[in-house]
């Protein structure tokens, strides 16, 4: 039989489930793996230079007065990445694509270091991990954002590439998260940062700036092949009417 009183002691004691679930997995982090990884992180761009970009706060700032996020000229308050906060960070979360490759790469380890801290928490709490992952998968069927994207990649040298590979291995192979993170993560490593580099989408030599170029993973035919194809076509427009009758 039942024992109302008994069982409503026993409910109290326990606390409410979903937030002993939530400090279940927050203590159950692979800590010894995480803090690896944060290390390898921060080795990898520890050397990486602002370059005058402007920072997030100003890029916020302008995002949040409804002007264009390229005509900010002020570099604002010269930060590290390092010295961003993860709260911070979250709320920058939205200004990822809009990044130049240069100021993308200068912040890239601090939205890496947050979303690790960040990898836990429930998508409703959060979106910076997501918002993280998002940013690092190749999207081929998007030429101007394929061709951001790939600016982006291929400007981190080998240490700083492998630390985003660990990364996105690490977000793979967690238990202790949201799963579709994982997934997510799983198909960044597949589409482009677990291939090797020959199998790696590139921009081909002479490629505008303005995503117009094209992608070696795209096919495109040869000068040759054009020609022929034009030549062919000139003499069928050529030809006599009869003749094409």
């Amino acid at each position: 039989m039942y024992d109302q009183q008994l069982g409503e002691q026993f409910d109290s004691g326990l606390g409410d489930p979903i937030e002993l679930g939530h400090q279940a997995i927050t203590r159950s982090l692979p800590t010894p793996a995480g803090e690896a990884l944060r290390a390898r992180i921060k080795a990898a761009f520890a050397d990486v230079a602002a370059a005058g970009e402007p920072g997030l706060d100003a890029l916020q700032r302008a995002l949040e007065a409804d002007a264009e996020v390229s005509s900010v000229n002020d570099p604002g308050t010269p930060r590290h990445w390092s010295a961003y906060g993860t709260e911070e960070l979250d709320g920058y979360a939205g200004l990822l694509p809009m990044l130049s490759v240069a100021n993308w790469r200068f912040h890239l380890p601090a939205f890496l270091l947050a979303a690790l801290e960040k990898l836990s928490l429930p998508v409703w709490e959060t979106g910076l991990p997501g918002a993280v992952l998002f940013n690092l998968t190749y999207a081929a069927d998007d030429r101007v954002w394929s061709r951001k994207l790939l600016d982006r990649f291929q400007s981190l040298d080998a240490p700083q590439t492998a630390a985003v590979c660990a990364f996105l291995e690490f977000v793979s192979d967690n238990p202790h998260q949201e799963p579709l993170r994982g997934l997510d993560a799983e198909k960044a490593l597949r589409r482009y940062w677990r291939l090797q580099e020959r199998a790696q989408p590139t921009i081909r030599a002479g490629a505008t700036t303005a995503g117009r170029g094209q992608i070696d993973a795209m096919p495109a035919r040869s000068s040759a092949g054009k020609t022929k194809t034009l030549g062919a076509l000139l003499s069928v427009l050529r030809a006599p009417v009869n003749a094409r009758a």
